[in-house]
C-alpha cells in the first residue's frame, strides 16, 4: 500500500511537467504514444502478481476493501 501511494504521488507531481515537455518537444500527438507506452509497461509490470498462486498474493486490507465498497 505504501509503495502504491509513493508511485501515485510521484506520478501526480512529475506527470504534468513531463507531459508538457513531451508535447513541447515532440508535438501534441506524441503524448498519445507516451500514454500507450505507459499502458504497455503497466501490463508487463502487473504480470508477475497475476502469475502467483492466490495464497502467495498479499492480502487486501479491510480498509482497502471498505473503500471499494
Amino acid at each position: 500500500m505504501v509503495n502504491t501511494r509513493a508511485i501515485v504521488s510521484f506520478a501526480w507531481v512529475a506527470g504534468p511537467p513531463l507531459a508538457t515537455f513531451i508535447m513541447g518537444a515532440l508535438g501534441n500527438r506524441a503524448i498519445l504514444l507516451a500514454l500507450g507506452a505507459v499502458a504497455v509497461l503497466n501490463l508487463f509490470a502487473g504480470r508477475p502478481s497475476r502469475r502467483m498462486p492466490p495464497k502467495e498474493r498479499p492480502a487486501a486490507s479491510a480498509a482497502a476493501l471498505d473503500a471499494i465498497a
